[in-house]
């Protein structure tokens, strides 16, 4: 197996033919020890390969969906299925939950969101897995750092107050800083990037092209975890967001003009949804549509 073609496929910089070639070869060798130990070499390095194969051999027939899905993604799952050390909380459309992790670091885990951990949480790391968006305030231990993976992103912590958000669906994926330090790091498209983020400011990663972009919000703004910041970002991006956050449908009328003014907008103050939609209706002159 080429692990340079694997690289690529794994960051979905390959053409249609190209995986499709790609997925052919590896259905054809899932039983070759080479490339097992390929890829035992690029996700895990050399550790339990016994293990590890076993994982490989009960991904092999899922991990070729059709339009192509992260191998890394699926091995991950297959690991955390099969590891009862391992907690999920999850949220539907319209639901958020408060709770407490193992390290009495308290979590709002906000709609349509996943997050993994460990139920002992030992080890020199803290270590969680998110999918979507979470408002967490971290339990200070200044030995054992704290770490939230994200798709491509991670976001390192000591001691502090944060909201991360990386859906899978979005463009973009945001980190904003309450207080205390935290490192960001993000690889999209094979881009690292690197931040060291001072309270207040708020970081847009463009999933497309990697790129950071660090913006200051209000020092006003409140640590509750219930805010909506919305920078510089399109109407339609908006109303999606919105949509998620409280179970709803929204059309836009003249959607497919309307949908692409970017607006700055920041609700702290627990504004109601239909508050907030007549502020957009006034700034973008367009008129909403409200269903379920």
């Amino acid at each position: 197996m080429d692990r340079e073609k694997l690289n690529k496929y794994v960051l979905n910089q390959l053409s249609e033919k190209e995986k499709i070639d790609f997925q052919d070869d590896f259905i054809e060798n899932i039983d070759n020890p080479e490339m097992d130990n390929v890829l035992i070499d690029y996700f895990f390095g050399k550790k339990d390969t016994n293990t590890i194969r076993r994982w490989i051999s009960i991904a092999a027939a899922v991990i070729f969906i059709a339009g192509g899905i992260l191998l890394w993604n699926k091995l991950y799952d297959n690991h955390i299925a099969e590891n009862p050390e391992m907690a999920e909380v999850t949220t539907g459309k319209g639901y958020s939950t408060t709770f407490l992790l193992p390290d009495s670091t308290e979590v709002i885990l906000h709609p349509e969101s996943k997050l993994r951990y460990s139920k002992a949480m030992k080890g020199d790391t803290r270590d969680i897995y998110l999918e979507g968006e979470a408002h967490l305030q971290v339990t200070k231990n200044a030995s054992r750092p704290f770490i939230v993976h994200c798709n491509n992103m991670s976001v390192k912590v000591l001691g502090t107050i944060f909201n991360v958000s990386s859906y899978a669906s979005d463009k973009k994926a945001e980190v904003t800083l309450y207080k205390g330090k935290v490192v960001a790091e993000s690889n999209f498209n094979n881009n690292l990037q690197e931040k060291e983020m001072q309270p207040g400011e708020h970081i847009i990663i463009n999933k497309e092209n990697g790129n950071m972009t660090v913006c200051k919000v209000p020092a006003i703004i409140n640590q509750t975890g219930e805010n909506l910041l919305f920078i510089n970002e399109p109407l339609g991006e908006i109303i999606k967001k919105l949509e998620r956050r409280y179970n709803i449908n929204i059309e836009i009328e003249d959607s497919a003009e309307k949908s692409n003014i970017k607006m700055y907008a920041i609700f702290i103050n627990d504004e109601s949804l239909i508050d907030m939609l007549k502020n957009f209706s006034t700034a973008a002159n367009a008129k909403f549509k409200i269903e379920n």
